[in-house]
């Protein structure tokens, strides 16, 4: 996550994985980063955590987790990744995801960029 920072995420904001829906409803983040595995969580909070990422209007919500939990959510924008993928190279992957969320909400001026959410 200090890599985050230092790459211009700002303001970062972590939360638990229960505590995300609620934390994704208020803040409207640009983007996700599944910091935790899903393994051991409640399938009542990982459920609450899909439905309010892919039921979010306005742009795309680059979610960015570990490749294998994502192909096991189906979660919408996922931006797989390796546990031991270098993290410059996870930056990469989220900055390309997010000049693509621009680029297909580009005609929205109202846009307003939010926080990147952690958790």
């Amino acid at each position: 996550m200090g890599l985050l920072g230092k790459a211009g995420a700002f303001p970062i904001v972590e939360t638990r994985l229960a505590a995300a829906p609620a934390a994704i409803a208020e803040i409207q983040p640009v983007a996700l980063l599944l910091a935790q595995s899903l393994t051991g969580a409640s399938d009542r909070d990982v459920k609450a955590w899909i439905r309010t990422v892919q039921a979010r209007r306005g742009p795309i919500m680059p979610v960015l987790m570990d490749a294998k939990e994502a192909k096991a959510t189906a979660i919408p924008f996922a931006v797989p990744f390796s546990t031991d993928e270098p993290a410059p190279q996870i930056v990469a992957r989220l900055r390309a995801a997010l000049r693509v969320r621009t680029v297909s909400f580009a005609s929205h001026p109202s846009h307003v960029s939010h926080p990147l959410t952690i958790w």
